[in-house]
């Protein structure tokens, strides 16, 4: 996981931030999850892949860790929220979130079945040679993929997506698993969400467009007042770490951010520095070819001394 990755999953850890992305998803902005009963859970999941019938020996351990797995215990059932962070398109997505998913119904069945074995508390044969009971229930897993890359989506949606097509009787029966995907295309719905990070989303819909970017920090009263976490998620989310670095320029009077008053001193700051690198490649693929620092000055009408500079950088 990269530095972009490790920043949002962080931001997102938190409690208010975490239910906003799922009350913007599932409940189109409406509390559906109310971050108080949110409790951290292990997102590690390891075990082997099958036991040989013949020997008993374990096969191969396997590992899996989800970027970030909450319980939620806000309703009549015990619900296991899980928020994967992406900024590639992941074409596996909808089979590894259905092999996580199954790792968490089997330690859920695992910890059942030990339960009734201790107490042999089964009501009859069926249950005893299972390990569970008839009435037991598993706790429902959600998962949501956070893609904000710097591709429009095109990913597979659902398992079936991933198969090839089959339109035959035969295609009906095989089982599908739909997985839910929050992208961050230009035009999606901010709207929805209501911390923190509906400020961060809804600038990466406009991350494409240096103008969009400029005109939301500009006129956007949610981009006026952005706390330390969020601007430092937008500065890392958008590849913009100057928003980051000169933080002391976007500090207003009550503590808060104001992108608008560095935005573009930022940019010119970002385009001069690309600007630096391109020379410096160019120089460098000179020197590779075999050119001479004079040369080169005499090429890109670049005085000797900026030359030299360049090279060594």
């Amino acid at each position: 996981m990269g530095q972009k990755n490790n920043v949002l999953v962080d931001y997102l850890k938190d409690p208010d931030r975490f239910a906003d992305v799922f009350n913007g998803v599932i409940g189109n902005g409406k509390m559906i999850i109310d971050p108080k009963y949110l409790e951290e859970a292990d997102p590690k999941y390891d075990g082997p892949i099958a036991v040989s019938p013949e020997t008993g020996d374990r096969a191969e351990e396997i590992e899996r860790i989800r970027d970030i797995k909450k319980v939620y215990k806000g309703g009549k059932i015990l619900q296991i929220l899980c928020l994967e962070d992406q900024d590639y398109i992941d074409y596996s997505a909808p089979a590894r979130t259905l092999e996580m998913d199954a790792m968490e119904y089997r330690n859920q069945l695992t910890r059942i079945r030990k339960q009734h074995k201790e107490a042999q508390d089964y009501d009859d044969k069926d249950e005893r040679l299972c390990g569970m009971k008839k009435d037991d229930k598993l706790s429902p897993i959600i998962t949501i993929w956070w893609y904000h890359g710097d591709k429009p989506y095109d990913g597979p949606r659902c398992l079936k997506d991933m198969l090839p097509e089959d339109d035959s009787p035969m295609g009906e029966f095989v089982s599908d698993y739909r997985i839910n995907v929050l992208t961050t295309e230009p035009g999606d719905d901010s709207d929805r969400f209501h911390t923190e990070f509906g400020a961060l989303y809804k600038v990466m819909t406009k991350r494409r467009s240096r103008d969009e970017m400029r005109h939301a920090f500009l006129e956007d009263e949610t981009l006026q007042n952005i706390d330390d976490d969020t601007l430092r998620a937008i500065a890392i989310a958008t590849d913009r770490p100057q928003l980051w670095e000169k933080r002391d320029k976007t500090m207003n009077e009550t503590g808060g951010h104001s992108m608008c008053q560095a935005f573009d001193e930022i940019e010119e700051m970002a385009a001069e520095k690309a600007k630096i690198k391109e020379r410096t490649d160019i120089i460098n693929n000179m020197i590779g070819n075999g050119m001479s620092v004079d040369d080169i000055s005499r090429v890109t009408n670049i005085p000797i001394e900026d030359v030299k500079t360049l090279v060594m950088e």
